[in-house]
Parts: structure tokens; C-alpha cells; sequence
């Protein structure tokens, strides 16, 4: 286990996608995202871990399975816990996720690490017409300006395309081949492993190495750096537009589901 350089703590967010057609690599997600918290688990400093499933049924919906519980205390999922169903809000669940984060983390008497990790195989098709890719990169660049760190997990797309969408820089994504598990336990595991590294203070940042991308069975990594075509995101001043009516909500604990309609909101902030 790697010695401990650093006490600050660490608030990491997973959003995962189960869309339906996630349901084609559905075992070998769960193997992946399971490395992925044993991976976590290696960390010598306090992890706090939030874990979110997002797709498009009556409308956008997102379950917060866990809200900032001890990363030892998390337990594996499997076939019950995670279900692919319904299309892919991309753009609307990661908003309102990043917004609902950082009213979480303005609340906080100690200002943690933030780490945000989102992962899709598929493009947006399913956003609220309000949620757009320029109101979501603002928003990134805004806290990206601010030290936190995004990383972007393409299962089989051209993550780097919708990356660079986003606002998040192709050193921060990766494009995994999703139809092994043997790269997408290595996408999850490095992923998770660069994230303990920027934890305990051993690295400034969780950005990718090429060689993580090839053990990964990225694609399009070597189209993209050999063009120098990595992307860069300078910091925002502006402001993320006016909360939605049933805004997602992560100040509180208790896992539940927001749905367009729902009356409560999804709470990370305690």
C-alpha cells in the first residue's frame, strides 16, 4: 500500500451510465467498476465516495446509490444493483450533477479534493433542450479553474470528440475497448489508481499516461496526441444558468432516485 504524503480528504463522484445499450458490456462493467473501488480502497487518506447511475426514462433520472460514504465501507455491484435501461441525458446528468457537487462542497468547513469521473458508451441523444454542451463546458472550465479534477471514460466512442465537448482535456479521457474485460477492468482500475495517486499527494493531477491508454485498448489516443490535438480548458468566470425546478440535489445522505417529476430532491451535501 502506498504511504500516505497528505491528510486532506478526498471527495470522489462516480457517474455511470446504464443506458440500455450499456447492457451489451454489462458484465464486464460491473467487474470494471468493482476493481474500481478496490482500487479506491488502496488509498492511505480519507476517501469519501459518491456513486450516481444516470439514464433517460420519462426523463432524465438519476440514482444516488451512495453519498460520500467511506470508501471502505462500499460494497461491489452486481446485476441487481445495476440495471442498463432507457437513453443517454449526457449532457442534462452531468450538469445537474456537478451543480448539486459544488453547492455540496460550498458548504463544507474543510474544502476537500474533488474528483469527478463520467462514463458513457454512448452519445448524448436525451437532454432537457436547456441543457446545452456550452452551458455544461462553462460550468467545467469554472471548476476545473478551481483544482478540480474530471476524467471522461468512453466505453467503444470517440471519447476525445465528446470530451472536447465538454470541456474536459483529452490528458483527462480515455476511450476504452468495452468488448473485453480484460481493458475495461485496466480502464477502471488505472482510473481509479490515478485518482488514489492524486489523493495522496502523488500526483497533480488525474490525467492519463499513454501507457494506461494502451493497456486500456484506446483507439483513438494515438490519432489524437500525435496531432497534438489535446484540448485545453481555460478558467470561467461565468456562472452555470438558473437551477431547474427539480434541481439534483447532494447535500444529504439516503439513496434514492430523482426523476423530472419527483418532489424531493437528490441531496449531496450531508
Amino acid at each position: 500500500m502506498t504511504t500516505a504524503t497528505t491528510a486532506e480528504p478526498t471527495l470522489v463522484t462516480f457517474l455511470l451510465d446504464r443506458s440500455s445499450s450499456m447492457g451489451s458490456c454489462l458484465d464486464a462493467t460491473i467487474e470494471g467498476f468493482n476493481g474500481y473501488i478496490e482500487e479506491l480502497k488502496k488509498a492511505t487518506t480519507p476517501i469519501s465516495f459518491t456513486f450516481l447511475q444516470f439514464d433517460h426514462n420519462t426523463g432524465c433520472e438519476i440514482n444516488k446509490v451512495h453519498f460520500e460514504k467511506p470508501i471502505q465501507d462500499v460494497p461491489p455491484i452486481d446485476r441487481k444493483t445495476y440495471q442498463p435501461r432507457g437513453s443517454t441525458p449526457l449532457i442534462e446528468a452531468t450538469t445537474k450533477t456537478i451543480a448539486a457537487l459544488a453547492t455540496a462542497v460550498a458548504q463544507k468547513a474543510t474544502k476537500p479534493k474533488v474528483v469527478v469521473c463520467i462514463q458513457t458508451d454512448g452519445e448524448e441523444n436525451m437532454s432537457a433542450p436547456e441543457y446545452t454542451w456550452q452551458r455544461l463546458k462553462d460550468l467545467i472550465a469554472e471548476y476545473t479553474g478551481k483544482g478540480w479534477q474530471f476524467n471522461f471514460m468512453g466505453a467503444g466512442i470517440d471519447a476525445y470528440d465528446q470530451a472536447d465537448k465538454m470541456g474536459i482535456s483529452a490528458a483527462a479521457t480515455m476511450s476504452y475497448d468495452h468488448t473485453q474485460a480484460a481493458t475495461t477492468d485496466s480502464a477502471f482500475r488505472d482510473t481509479a489508481s490515478n485518482a488514489v495517486n492524486y489523493a495522496i499527494g502523488l500526483a497533480a493531477s488525474t490525467d492519463y499516461t499513454m501507457a494506461q491508454r494502451a493497456s486500456s485498448g484506446d483507439a483513438h489516443a494515438h490519432r489524437i496526441f500525435s496531432n497534438k490535438a489535446q484540448s485545453h480548458v481555460p478558467p470561467s468566470l461565468a456562472m452555470p444558468s438558473p437551477a431547474t425546478p427539480h434541481p439534483l440535489n447532494l447535500t444529504t445522505g439516503g439513496s434514492h432516485t430523482v426523476t423530472p417529476n419527483a418532489a424531493a430532491s437528490l441531496d449531496l451535501t450531508q
